[in-house]
């Protein structure tokens, strides 16, 4: 039988507002100092994280309540997991990138909801993508600071095949902004478990060199 290709995956999970939940989280660190390393993916130490979650509707179903799947993201695009996808992480290799347990509580901020959730914050960058032979892509800034992103899901990412297959199996991409990557064995184990999100479709991304 041939051999198999290598496969990486890309989501545009952090785009989709179907992924988002009316959860808020407090924090004793500032909001926005944190804020700033968790968007560019700087590893960060326990008390610079959020201390717990929240509701922010106090008349939000209970049906709702219960029925937060394995990914969603909280305010200010935080995305939070359950114990369940964290359990599962733990047979990556996750580099720098780390998970933080939160407490999840109700409107009141006193009454503690069941089950136990985690911040994923996201500490890995590479540099293999490539622009050039991507389609679908808007770009932002210039110079040092040109980054691109996109929020369709007709785009076609392009990496670079030796850089994408090193390393870590979970990352971001240090000039593209909104997507999450995915080793292959990751992706698959992901759906071999039935990991759930309200939006978490994964596409294979163009492997070049």
């Amino acid at each position: 039988m041939p051999a198999t290709k290598p496969k990486v995956w890309d989501t545009n999970f952090i785009s989709h507002s179907q992924n988002s939940t009316r959860i808020d989280y407090q924090s004793t660190w500032d909001k926005m100092d944190y804020l700033n390393d968790y968007e560019m993916q700087i590893p960060t130490p326990r008390n610079h994280a959020p201390d717990f979650l929240h509701f922010n509707v106090y008349d939000l179903p209970e049906r709702k309540k219960a029925a937060l799947p394995d990914m969603f993201k909280v305010i200010n695009g935080l995305i939070v997991v359950s114990q369940r996808f964290c359990d599962l992480l733990q047979d990556f290799d996750l580099g720098k990138t780390r998970l933080f347990e939160v407490p999840l509580y109700e409107y009141n901020q006193k009454d503690r909801r069941p089950g136990t959730y985690y911040i994923l914050h996201i500490g890995e960058q590479k540099t293999s993508f490539l622009p050039d032979e991507s389609t679908g892509l808007e770009s932002l800034g210039s110079g040092e600071t040109l980054v691109w992103m996109s929020d369709v899901d007709e785009d076609k990412l392009a990496l670079s095949k030796d850089a994408a297959l090193t390393g870590v199996d979970l990352w971001m991409e240090a000039k593209m902004r909104s997507r999450i990557f995915f080793s292959d064995r990751l992706k698959m184990a992901i759906k071999d478990h039935k990991i759930t999100a309200s939006s978490l479709k994964m596409r294979p991304c163009k492997l070049i060199g």
